[in-house]
């Protein structure tokens, strides 16, 4: 009898819940029609992004990480290992490092805990995006002390967290040739894909956001709470920054809700949520503190937007064409390689039927 009630009960509560997930689900289909324009616009703004910043400072960086992977570059074994993939996470980008974790782990070169503790720590929005977003307009010896900023917490922390990490060295068969280079430019194609397709997705729901007013109370509190706010959703957003650049670069370093959300994506669910935000804001406020520091004495010109905010211009040099193009050409080396791998199949398929011996017929 009990067994019974508790089946209901827990029948009843599942019920529930798909009941209140499709009443949001529908709320927010409808909130975002009635808001169309304001989703229209913040989409394509992010469609901008993708094209003229993300693209062009991520792309090489992931078919790197997918050659390295693949190749069995980083499967040596050796604290070298560690190195070299907290260093690829500084300069490729934030989703990089998650990549080349995850291709460790796979491998049976580190262990979950491992995993989990080099995941808190390696990933950096990398020179190619910092210069493209938050510098645009800067000086370069400013320029360089925000890459410093950015990437030296995570350094020191990686210093500490992973001193006592030692990949195992894997005798694996690794691409080789035109394969491993065909293959590495298709994973990284897929990685933009997805990447782009996050940014976009969190571009409308903060629309939806937006028109909801859901932003108009942070602006009566401080006048750049509202763009903060949208950083912190989504880094990208530091395209448009015109505040403080300290807080500029402790978003750089936290990396934003949909960077984290990436990362756990690409981790395939290791990332651990507590241990990494405490690491995160750790490492926010290093960042705070020497971009604070350093800035106002590097470059005079720089210390109004290094202490107040709004005092660069952003320059808007990229055009959005050449993303296009890169995106589209990824698009169908995707497709092209789904058609080769059903083709492959398809042949060995095709070839295990052929030899397999006839059914021998009694008589």
């Amino acid at each position: 009898m009990r067994i019974t009630v508790g089946t209901r009960a827990y029948t009843a509560t599942v019920m529930n819940m798909k009941y209140g997930r499709s009443v949001a689900a529908a709320a927010f289909f409808a909130a975002a029609a009635l808001f169309h324009a304001q989703v229209c616009s913040s989409m394509l703004a992010a469609g901008e992004r993708c094209l003229t910043v993300l693209v062009p400072s991520l792309y090489l960086y992931s078919i790197i990480a997918a050659v390295c992977t693949r190749s069995g570059v980083l499967h040596t074994g050796g604290k070298a290992c560690v190195a070299v993939v907290v260093v690829m996470s500084q300069l490729g980008g934030y989703p990089l490092g998650a990549q080349l974790v995850h291709g460790l782990y796979r491998s049976e070169s580190i262990t979950q805990p491992e995993a989990k503790r080099m995941l808190c720590v390696c990933m950096g929005c990398g020179p190619g995006f910092l210069f493209g977003t938050v510098c645009r307009g800067l000086p370069g010896r400013a320029a360089l002390w925000m890459l410093l900023s950015v990437s030296l917490p995570n350094l020191l922390c990686a210093a500490v967290l992973l001193r006592k990490i030692e990949p195992k060295m894997q005798e694996t068969a690794y691409l080789r040739g035109t394969q491993l280079l065909t293959g590495s430019v298709e994973a990284a194609a897929g990685a933009m894909l997805r990447i782009c397709g996050m940014v976009l997705a969190m571009a409308g729901c903060m629309a939806v956001a937006e028109g909801l007013g859901l932003f108009a109370l942070p602006a009566r509190l401080h006048p750049d709470a509202p763009a903060f706010l949208r950083a912190l959703l989504e880094v990208t957003c530091l395209a448009d920054w015109q505040g403080p650049l300290p807080m500029a670069a402790a978003l750089l370093t936290f990396g934003g809700i949909c960077v984290h959300m990436q990362m756990a994506s690409v981790s395939g669910g290791l990332l651990p949520w507590a241990r990494f935000w405490a690491v995160r804001v750790l490492c926010s406020g290093m960042a705070y503190a020497l971009c604070s520091f350093g800035m106002p004495y590097l470059c005079r010109e720089v210390q109004q937007a290094a202490l107040v905010g709004g005092g660069m211009p952003i320059q808007r040099e990229a055009h959005w064409l050449p993303g296009a193009c890169l995106l589209v050409m990824s698009v169908m080396v995707i497709h092209r390689g789904e058609e080769v791998r059903r083709g492959m199949a398809c042949r060995r398929s095709r070839s295990a039927h052929s030899r397999k011996p006839p059914a021998r017929t009694g008589g």
